[in-house]
């Protein structure tokens, strides 16, 4: 028997679940699967990057320079995975490591000019997709949406934190 993880001090708030479709895990699962699966297609076929390439560039955009540590625990990817990744966006001369000021045995990650193109590129393409995943909401929906997710994943993000502190 799986042993359940601690209690709150709240009561559940969630439904019942009577199988696995009602879990709000297996919902965001779903959801994620959905798009990475039209995602994939689209980036790879246009721009010949795959969404994890995508994911790093634009976290790379987002707060670059900035450590690789950083960016890759954003995306809670492997290790090697994430080393791989960086050095084919390297190699094509899209982003650009060096090592931080602050620590040389760390790197700090940039975009290139060439870097900087593909995402406004790509930012742009995924702005569309959201406005058409998001077109069944009302503006207030979605803002709500957006809130709860943030609230959902930092809570997340937190009891992972604290398992893992715990071993």
């Amino acid at each position: 028997m799986i042993p359940l993880p601690k209690s709150t001090e709240r009561p559940s708030v969630h439904p019942e679940i009577a199988d696995i479709t009602d879990a709000l895990s297996f919902k965001v699962a779903r959801l994620n699967a959905i798009n990475d699966r039209a995602g994939s297609y689209h980036y790879k076929l246009n721009h010949n990057v795959t969404l994890n390439q995508w994911r790093i560039l634009g976290l790379v955009s987002a707060f670059g320079p900035v450590p690789s540590r950083e960016v890759r625990e954003r995306l809670y990817m492997d290790k090697g995975q994430f080393s791989r990744i960086v050095n084919q966006l390297v190699d094509r001369g899209l982003i650009h490591k060096r090592p931080l000021a602050s620590n040389a045995s760390a790197l700090a990650l940039d975009l290139t000019s060439a870097g900087r193109k593909l995402h406004d590129v790509l930012i742009r393409f995924t702005a569309e997709r959201n406005a058409v995943t998001a077109s069944v909401l009302t503006a207030s929906e979605c803002e709500t949406l957006l809130r709860l997710l943030d609230k959902v994943g930092d809570h997340a993000h937190a009891l992972l934190m604290e398992r893992q502190r715990e071993g």
